[in-house]
Parts: C-alpha cells; structure tokens; sequence
C-alpha cells in the first residue's frame, strides 16, 4: 500500500460533532469557546457522521486513538498503527506531522489555536466560524470550520470545509482534558494478522 493511499484512510476517519444548543448563558460564543478550549491537552469523544461512527481519544503532540466498527487507528507520535478488522490486517507506517492528510489530533490542537474564531449567523443557528488568518496559513487544505457549542461551551457540530465541499461530524460524551493511559496509543496485531510494515 502506498504511502499516500495510507494517509488518505487516516483522511476518511471521524472528526466531529452532534446536536447544538446556540445558547451559552449569556457569554458570547467566541468568548465561550475560548474559555473552553484555549488550554486543550487532551479529548476523548464519541464521534457520528453518514458513513462513519466510533470514538476518538487523542493527546497533544500526534498521539490518538481512533476505534470505528471495522478499523483502529493508533498513533504514538512516531508510528501510525492502520488495522482493518474484516481484512485481519494492520499497515504500519511513520507518522509524519507535515503531511498533507486530514487528522483528528490537528483540528483540536493545531486548528483550533491558530485560526481566527468569529461569531456568524448560519442557516443552522449562531457559531463559531474559524479561518486561517491568512491564506498562507491554512491547514492541510481546511478553508473553513464552523463549530456548534451546547450550553457548556463543547462543541457539538462540526462543519468543515475544504476544496468547496462541506462535511458535518457530531460528536457526544465529550471529555476535555481527561487522563489517557499512554498504552491506549500503541498497538499490537492480534496472533494470525497480515501485518505490513512500511516504517
């Protein structure tokens, strides 16, 4: 499997989100979302979208954890674990933190603290719209995201836009900041797997 074949299925994973509530008790939904979000180490979410559901935990740094119905996805930082399940197959590969691929850990940790948040009126209620704040500075080909908050302030849907197509992911029994045991971010293949190690 080629390389870019194999960042492309990290691309086809989960990002976020679920049902939102435009209300934050008064606060703006900017101010909100930055009190939540602006010291983020750490995320452990149940994740939905057309084609794909499961749960995501992640660390800052390119460590996460990806679990769907038919593939895990495990990243320590320096290995990418790929592992199919109906297939009985795990393709392993060096993570490389300047490809151009789709990831999860960059929207909460890299997205979210360098695009500039505004508040806009959408067809969908009030959010949080980020941008790059340059076109220099966009990221892995994301033009846009717009972010949905409950009354807390997580978020809980996620439009993201990039090359003009928009995809929405929900998410659910978010946790900011919890404490991921650092084995959750290695994997072994089971006993009779097709491994391919391409590191």
């Amino acid at each position: 499997m080629h390389r870019r074949r194999f960042l492309s299925l990290i691309a086809a994973t989960p990002l976020i989100s679920a049902s939102l509530v435009s209300g934050t008790n008064g606060k703006g939904l900017v101010e909100t979302f930055r009190r939540r979000y602006s010291d983020l180490r750490s995320i452990d979410l149940q994740f939905s979208s057309d084609v794909l559901s499961g749960r995501l935990q992640a660390v800052k740094g390119g460590r996460y954890r990806i679990e769907a119905a038919d593939r895990t996805l495990v990243c320590d930082a320096t290995s990418v674990w790929n592992a199919q399940h109906s297939s009985r197959t795990v393709v392993i590969d060096t993570f490389d933190p300047r490809a151009e691929a789709f990831s999860l850990d960059r929207i909460f940790f890299v997205l979210l603290n360098v695009y500039v948040p505004s508040e806009q009126k959408t067809a969908a209620g009030n959010v949080v719209r980020l941008v790059p704040p340059d076109p220099s500075a966009m990221i892995i080909g994301i033009q846009r995201v717009d972010l949905m908050l409950d009354r807390r302030g997580d978020v809980t849907r996620l439009d993201v836009t990039e090359g003009g197509a928009t995809t929405t992911w929900r998410i659910s029994k978010v946790r900011l900041n919890p404490k991921i045991d650092v084995a959750r971010f290695r994997y072994s293949a089971p006993s009779g797997w097709n491994v391919i190690d391409l590191r």
